[in-house]
């Protein structure tokens, strides 16, 4: 073992070698005396020189991947009859099935949106819209062709109370409301995560006339059921749920804000199998908040979102290690990039190699600032711009939600503005 050491220190330089020292110690260290890894725990800090050996040894380790999916092409048709059509979530299943969903209104009240791609071509499906205004799908997620999920809101037009949260459900021949009572008088469903047939969950927020509250609610296979959150996050001035990822039933991460207005802070919850634990999380502007989280197969996650400070809002990216959430350089582009990126509002990964974050920001030309669509990739070093589509005539253009098949299999889905009608946009890599 010492003559390998000196080879490695020979070949690889000082990282390398403490790197395989620490192998080696771990091999001659006792078992029994390896603390275990608690999800949710506070995590022990890293001194400066360990950082950035773990940072150089990840990007050495980081395959070359191709540059890929620069190419974004694709899209729905408009919906007929309608002024405003806008689509927030979608959920992808390989090998050639996608579902879009948002709203769309012409002269009348909002009506849930659901668009399908079968392989070759964009349908729309009849969704449900209980309530005589506000009927709005805001995420979705697939367990199988015949096991789709989707949440959001709906309303009754000023009477009787607010907004509720909606919840439907594919199975397979129609979509149908699944029942459940919120808590509160107005509540809203933004995020959810299906990882089989009896273990699904939403995430949200809700009022009970004072304040904002974080909203967990879980399908068993049966009923939906409250779930609590940590008592920290129930105690405090205001809080909210933007979005859930889970991988297992011992796995998973919901992400959102708490406080509100100028002094939001980032919030992160993970489910350890048996309850919801509040995990610390970067706050490194003044007002700050996650709409998106990801987790990563293979071990890892990633939320992203907004910062804010002295008027000035930018990207807000983290990083799960398995120990802590670490604050990610922000890829914010020059003169040359595609855009100035300013908000992000959802990410994937298909491996710890291979990521995408969508969002909006302000392209600058020579007739002015005009608002951009905007994504990012992680090649397993660095976040990187990547060209993404224009349309329109500047205004209000938005990429919602991004969803991936593959590393060469991403959907993402959003809006723009077109000649005074808010139209879809849908756009593909493969």
């Amino acid at each position: 073992m010492p003559h390998q050491l000196w080879s490695v220190l020979r070949r690889g330089g000082l990282v390398a070698a403490l790197l395989a020292l620490a192998g080696l110690l771990a091999v001659l260290r006792p078992a029994a005396s390896a603390p275990p890894v608690i999800p949710g725990a506070a995590a022990v800090p890293m001194t400066a020189l360990a950082q950035a050996a773990v940072a150089q040894a990840t990007a050495a380790s980081a395959p070359v991947v191709p540059s890929g999916c620069q190419t974004w092409t694709g899209g729905p048709p408009p919906i007929p009859g309608s002024v405003v059509s806008e689509l927030s979530g979608v959920a992808v299943l390989p090998p050639c099935n996608a579902w879009a969903v948002g709203f769309s209104a012409g002269h009348g009240p909002d009506q849930v949106l659901i668009e399908h791609w079968d392989g070759t071509n964009w349908a729309t499906q009849r969704g449900q819209n209980p309530g005589r205004a506000g009927n709005r799908l805001l995420a979705v997620s697939a367990v199988a062709v015949s096991d789709v999920w989707a949440v959001g809101r709906t309303g009754d037009g000023g009477d009787g109370g607010g907004d509720r949260g909606l919840i439907e459900h594919w199975n397979g021949t129609a979509w149908s409301v699944s029942p459940f009572t919120p808590p509160g008088r107005e509540s809203e469903l933004r995020g959810v995560a299906a990882v089989s047939a009896r273990d699904v969950w939403a995430v949200g927020t809700f009022s009970d006339g004072h304040r904002d509250r974080a909203l967990i609610e879980h399908w068993n296979g049966t009923r939906w059921a409250q779930v609590p959150v940590p008592g920290p996050v129930a105690a405090s001035d205001a809080s909210a749920l933007s979005a859930v990822s889970a991988t297992g039933r011992r796995e998973a991460w919901a992400v959102g804000r708490t406080g509100g207005g100028r002094n939001g802070r980032t919030l992160a919850l993970h489910w350890n199998g048996a309850r919801w634990c509040l995990v610390p999380s970067p706050s490194p502007g003044t007002s700050n908040r996650l709409a998106a989280v990801a987790i990563v197969p293979g071990g890892g996650a990633w939320a992203v979102g907004q910062q804010s400070a002295g008027g000035t809002s930018q990207i807000l990216i983290l990083r799960w290690t398995g120990l802590r959430w670490l604050p990610m350089p922000s890829p914010e582009a020059g003169p040359a990039g595609p855009a100035s990126a300013s908000e992000l509002l959802s990410v994937t990964a298909t491996s710890p190699f291979s990521a995408w974050a969508v969002g909006d920001g302000m392209r600058h030309t020579a007739s002015g600032a005009k608002d951009s669509t905007v994504i990012l990739r992680w090649d397993g070093r660095s976040w990187k711009p990547v060209s993404s589509p224009q349309p329109g005539d500047g205004h209000d253009r938005v990429l919602a939600a991004v969803a991936a098949a593959s590393a060469g299999d991403v959907w993402a889905v959003g809006s723009f503005e077109d000649h005074r009608a808010r139209r879809l946009l849908v756009i593909h890599c493969c």
